[in-house]
């Protein structure tokens, strides 16, 4: 008797509880007309961050009434456009949009760089810099005045030393009031001179030159510590050690736990 009172109980509990689609579904399962579907047919997904489409099973479809079935197939129709849409997007704002269009078009040079821009995000310096001189060559109206810092800064990311301190150092004959008021500029030059030191150029001279842009990078940025770095390796070579106790007072007012890294 006890058994039987149990399965009693458990069929009712059963069909007291509605089922996971019928909860989610709660809406479009009563008769409204012109009601907000929008819970009934969307559920929050949590790793996207974002509202998930969930069509209803066949069964639900049936049960559902002609003016239902009519809001629902609008709501499907919509999200069919919705994806479509954002597929759509996706593709515009990917590399394979831009890189057709240049093809079809290589005088489209805000195209090629945005390429630059998408190319240069990814790390990926050579195929960035082969669009930047596409820039640089086709640019007769001078559009992108600042393409000569580009493609130095480029060079820079790729190692090419000597061509980025000889690029920079031309970009800061020419109009001067635009182009020397960046202190990244003159970070270059003087860190292109220490990277060269010992291949290249040993010569104590040259490297004071060095020193000379960094202070000029320091003038417009005295908080930033790789200048500062930089800076302490030039004078350690240049032997002017009161220059690398100046550097080291300056850093330790900036951050007193910073380290200056020597670099050989």
């Amino acid at each position: 008797m006890k058994k039987i009172c149990s399965i009693f109980i458990l069929l009712i509990f059963l069909i007291a509880v509605p089922s996971a689609e019928a909860r989610r579904n709660k809406v479009i399962m009563n008769d409204f007309t012109n009601v907000n579907l929008f819970d009934a047919f969307y559920i929050y997904d949590k790793n996207s961050q974002n509202y998930k489409f969930v069509p209803l099973s066949k069964y639900a479809y049936i049960k559902l009434d002609k003016d239902n079935k009519a809001i629902y197939d609008k709501v499907v129709d919509a999200n069919s456009d919705w994806q479509n849409a954002k597929s759509a997007v996706t593709y515009r704002n990917s590399l394979n949009y831009y890189q057709d269009a240049y093809k079809k078009n290589p005088d489209l040079l805000p195209v090629a760089y945005t390429l630059v821009e998408k190319f240069s995000a990814d790390k990926k310096y050579n195929t960035a810099l082969y669009y930047a001189e596409k820039i640089k060559k086709k640019d007769k109206r001078e559009l992108y005045p600042t393409i000569d810092f580009t493609i130095a800064e480029l060079n820079y990311q790729l190692g090419e030393y000597q061509t980025t301190m000889d690029m920079l150092i031309a970009y800061l004959n020419t109009l001067p009031c635009v182009k020397t008021n960046n202190p990244e500029v003159y970070y270059m030059i003087g860190d292109s001179y220490l990277n060269l030191y010992k291949t290249q150029l040993k010569t104590q001279f040259k490297i004071k030159q060095g020193i000379f842009y960094m202070n000029k990078a320091l003038t417009m940025r005295p908080d930033e510590l790789k200048y500062w770095e930089v800076k302490y390796n030039l004078c350690m070579i240049a032997g002017d050690y009161k220059c690398t106790d100046e550097v080291v007072k300056s850093v330790y007012a900036i951050n007193p736990h910073h380290q200056i890294q020597l670099r050989q």
